[in-house]
């Protein structure tokens, strides 16, 4: 399935108005299971299976999805490490006496502590009080994303540790997250871009790409294909009719024929789309007709 289209998909809203596709969003996010992933992980994973449309509201409705999602699992998980915990002290609280008739040669020590409850082996990964709290990490997240890895930015101001654990004060039902938790996500976001599949745009406008040798462009076309996501056509089989072009409809062909041929060119140069190839194509044929 097109990522793109699955974004577009699923985002769409409101409640009220696509109660169906609310559902499926919410079944969607039911089948990722972020057991044992850190917050990073977890957010790379859901994002990996679709692509994150440009719109604020779409973006708002995925990501209260997948906080909701986040936190439910984080609350199963605790509540398993508190029921072994549970388990562990009655097993412990249920073993018989030693066999020792003499008590004193008991370490002291050693009796005190018999029935101590024994230690979390697996401590939670996410220290969400509440679905609010991923749900505002999540925003923050994609923001130092983009602020980070944006190469239009300069470095002098591209967002701060302090400035990225000062954003998220108090958004933890009104407590602060760990410092060493999202120090953790900085440094994980920093090293480590989340990349989302390009959009067409971002390929024609490419710095740079008229002054590289097409042969330097063709052999890099493979590696990049799987970064192009495509975008959406009207149909394009209505009858045509061949006509004298009049004087606005030349002003206007050579006021709109640059971009239009670039971004055909763009379209042939980086899609392996056979569909969008022949479009591109087709599209250039009949630039060069009139």
């Amino acid at each position: 399935l097109d990522k793109v289209k699955i974004g577009l998909y699923l985002s769409k809203g409101p409640k009220e108005k696509y109660p169906f596709i609310s559902e499926v969003l919410t079944e969607f996010c039911k089948l990722f299971s972020f057991e044992g992933l850190s917050f990073s992980e977890a957010l790379r994973m859901f994002l990996s299976t679709f692509r994150l449309p440009g719109e604020a509201q779409c973006i708002d409705r995925l990501m209260e999805s997948f906080a909701s999602r986040l936190f439910e699992v984080q609350l199963v998980q605790l509540l398993g490490h508190r029921l072994e915990q549970t388990q562990s002290v009655e097993k412990a609280m249920l073993e018989p006496p030693r066999d020792n008739t003499d008590c004193d040669s008991v370490n002291a020590n050693e009796r005190v502590g018999a029935l101590d409850p024994p230690a979390l082996t697996h401590q939670p990964v996410l220290p969400f009080k509440n679905a609010d709290a991923a749900y505002i990490l999540s925003f923050s997240t994609i923001m130092l994303n983009t602020d980070l890895h944006n190469p239009n930015m300069k470095e002098e101001r591209r967002m701060t540790l302090e400035q990225f654990i000062r954003n998220n004060r108090g958004i933890n039902d009104g407590a602060d997250l760990p410092v060493e938790f999202l120090t953790s996500l900085y440094q994980e976001i920093k090293n480590d871009e989340i990349k989302m599949k390009a959009d067409l745009d971002d390929i024609i406008m490419q710095k740079g790409m008229e002054n590289v040798d097409s042969d330097v462009q063709f052999d890099g076309f493979l590696s990049k294909a799987s970064d192009v996501a495509a975008p959406f056509f009207t149909a394009a089989n209505s009858a045509r009719e061949i006509t004298m072009a009049g004087i606005h409809e030349r002003d206007m062909f050579l006021s709109i024929s640059s971009a239009a041929v670039q971004a055909m060119a763009g379209v042939f140069v980086e899609s392996w789309d056979d569909a969008l190839v022949i479009k591109a194509l087709d599209g250039l044929y009949n630039a060069s007709q009139i």
